[in-house]
């Protein structure tokens, strides 16, 4: 049936001849049909997702997801618990709630390191007479309650020219013994400084979470003793050798003696105050300063 010009034109069937090649025609009824099953998919879906006994698509879809929620309940059950302490140390900066067993915790050769420095403070100003009262009051706040203080008559002064901790022991846990060598120089009022013999003193040393606190005054003691070794040969040293060594340190050649391949020469060198100080160099056999031994023999 056809229409008057210039109205629309109607069909009473879909004319296919007219919207393409039989090849198109065919690819749109597949088309058609595919689009059907797709939305009878969806709309079971749908209705099985309410509940509509659905085998088609929810059995599937059901089996799918208690999978996947078995799998995740096992790799949470993998996951390893944890437990932190109230001292474990924090590595983002947080504050840390310390226990006596966290503070008695720290690292031994911290707490040795800390002993001696903290003794061999004590030993300065222990033997330490300059005059004035600060010294005193802080000995009077460290050392145990108590505890005598060094006296000395008018006019004196102790000054300690060195103090050097030679040994830490814990003789208990949290408790230390530093043995500490102390060399002072010391005079009577208007008299000149004397350099007194070293003496040895041990500081007692106790560390709890409050801090570091002296167990007792010095403990006079033995300091560690020097033995004389024997004496090394001086000879005569070949001139090349010689030569090199007084060019090299501008002093004298006192004499050596050659240990191996290498020698031992003793030679002067000579300070602005015109003090002559000998020392010893190890020379090649070409006059060049060689290393000395690691451990060297007297030949």
């Amino acid at each position: 049936m056809t229409t008057p010009p210039g109205d629309d034109e109607r069909f009473e069937h879909i004319p296919w001849e007219q919207v393409g090649p039989t090849g198109d025609r065919n690819k749109l009824i597949l088309y058609g049909l595919a689009g059907a099953i797709l939305i009878a998919g969806l709309t079971a879906s749908v209705v099985g997702g309410r509940g509509a006994p659905t085998d088609l698509v929810s059995t599937p879809t059901t089996t799918t997801l208690a999978a996947e929620v078995a799998t995740t309940q096992e790799t949470i059950a993998e996951i390893p618990t944890t437990t932190v302490s109230a001292g474990a140390t924090d590595d983002v900066g947080q504050p840390r709630a310390w226990s006596e067993a966290d503070l008695l915790a720290f690292p031994a050769e911290t707490l040795a390191a800390e002993a001696a420095a903290l003794a061999e403070w004590l030993a300065s100003d222990f033997f330490t007479i300059d005059g004035g009262t600060q010294i005193r009051d802080d000995l009077k706040r460290v050392l145990p309650q108590g505890s005598a203080l060094p006296t000395a008559p008018s006019g004196s002064r102790s000054f300690v020219e060195w103090a050097r901790a030679v040994s830490v022991q814990e003789s208990t846990p949290g408790v230390y013994e530093v043995l500490v060598v102390v060399r002072r120089l010391a005079a009577s009022d208007g008299e000149t400084y004397q350099r007194i013999a070293p003496i040895g003193v041990v500081i007692g040393l106790s560390w709890t979470e409050q801090g570091w606190s002296v167990t007792d005054l010095p403990i006079l003691t033995d300091p560690p003793l020097l033995v004389q070794a024997p004496a090394w040969p001086l000879e005569e040293v070949p001139a090349e050798i010689g030569a090199a060594a007084v060019a090299s340190t501008g002093g004298d050649v006192l004499g050596g003696v050659q240990v191996g391949e290498i020698w031992r020469l003793v030679v002067t060198i000579v300070d602005p105050t015109g003090v002559s100080w000998p020392v010893v160099i190890w020379s090649d056999e070409a006059g060049i300063r060689a290393s000395a031994p690691a451990q060297p023999v007297q030949p």
